[in-house]
């Protein structure tokens, strides 16, 4: 799948990477992030894939850019549910871990979601989603 995305790459289709850079701004954020949306909203029916999203680079957040990922989210809520079968995230900051695990005991993610301090825990973890998945339904993740 090409894509004009800077940070996410969707070589595999089914297995999704993104690496933050340590540092961007908030229009790079958000030009990414509406890329990333559009590409979401334009897969075909019965495409599946997880998604791993290392942030073990970054510095610094800007407060707006969590309300871009709240309105991503929000916004691609269906699709992802259609096409996403896990999140993983990779970060080294506790803070960040710890943030986006309560976000995710929120249920504010569409999908399973874990927080690992290792990309291999995080692949380990989204290889066996992808498996179960094509497994087909009924298979608990």
């Amino acid at each position: 799948m090409k894509t004009d995305l800077r940070w996410i790459s969707t070589t595999n289709p089914q297995f999704w990477r993104c690496v933050l850079p340590a540092r961007y701004t908030l229009d790079e954020f958000h030009r990414e992030f509406d890329r990333a949306t559009a590409i979401i909203h334009a897969l075909p029916p019965g495409h599946r894939f997880v998604y791993l999203v290392d942030m073990s680079q970054v510095q610094q957040s800007d407060p707006r850019n969590r309300q871009r990922v709240a309105q991503f989210l929000k916004d691609c809520d269906a699709a992802l549910r259609r096409h996403m079968i896990a999140w993983g995230f990779v970060a080294k900051n506790q803070l960040t871990q710890g943030v986006l695990t309560a976000i995710s005991w929120l249920g504010s993610f569409p999908v399973p979601t874990r927080v690992f301090t290792s990309v291999s825990e995080c692949e380990h973890w989204l290889e066996q989603q992808l498996a179960l998945d094509q497994l087909g339904p009924g298979f608990k993740r």
